[in-house]
């Protein structure tokens, strides 16, 4: 269990999300009550480009942890990469409410408001 873990944490640090989201699966097989797992292969699966199964697996999640500030990340991030910045935002802003200091999300939200300020601008 742990050098799965290890190992889909190297792989994430490194940007193999192919990987990253087979370790972490070996993870979630092994500790199937363990949400953490779920969510982390759902980021990686998001960033493949999966947006479907990294919503379900977030979903999933969020059905039974209403309060999941990562689950409901994960589905921040799904909208973002799918250019539905509205439900985007609106999801940061949820997560950000539950977990003030959830890192990601205030450095995606960031990002995300100062992309909506300048095209705003733009189309004015």
């Amino acid at each position: 269990m742990t050098s799965f873990d290890a190992n889909a944490r190297k792989a994430s640090e490194s940007g193999d999300y192919r990987q990253a989201a087979y370790f972490f699966e070996q993870c979630s097989i092994l500790a199937p009550g363990c949400t953490a797992y779920k969510i982390l292969k759902a980021e990686s699966v998001a960033k493949l480009g999966r947006y479907t199964e990294a919503s379900e697996l977030a979903s999933d999640v969020v059905r039974r942890e209403k309060m999941n500030a990562d689950a409901i990340y994960v589905l921040a991030l799904c909208h973002y990469y799918q250019d539905n910045m509205e439900k985007a935002l609106t999801l940061l802003g949820e997560v950000l409410r539950q977990a003030p200091d959830h890192s990601k999300s205030m450095k995606t939200y960031k990002v995300n408001m100062a992309h909506f300020y300048y095209f705003c601008k733009v189309l004015q």
